[in-house]
């Protein structure tokens, strides 16, 4: 995963998610490589930040939110992220409902 592309990793998110196979595992390392991404390079420069454009991020939340996988600061990364570059409009909806579900999730524990 370390030579992983942002889009590859949020593309393997998305296609285990929409699967619904169970991998949680594969999500935890998912999460790590995206956490030490973002926490890398903080930098945003329009619509991407720590190497994923506003899409790759959407699908990562939406995958963590549909596969219900709970992992400390991820959604935390992946707000601050958001709020730190330019959202489309569809990766703006998705990122609103994932956050929140994400959020709904963790208060349910």
């Amino acid at each position: 995963l370390p030579r992983a592309s942002a889009q590859e990793l949020a593309s393997l998110s998305w296609g285990f998610a929409a699967a619904s196979i169970p991998a949680p595992q594969l999500f935890h390392q998912l999460a790590l490589q995206v956490l030490q991404r973002l926490d890398s390079d903080k930098s945003a420069a329009g619509d991407q930040v720590g190497g994923f454009r506003d899409q790759e991020l959407s699908m990562l939340a939406w995958s963590y939110a549909t596969c219900g996988e709970r992992l400390p600061g991820l959604t935390a990364g992946l707000a601050d992220a958001a709020g730190s570059c330019t959202l489309g409009h569809q990766a703006m909806a998705n990122m609103v409902w994932a956050l929140g579900s994400m959020r709904a999730q963790q208060q349910a524990m």
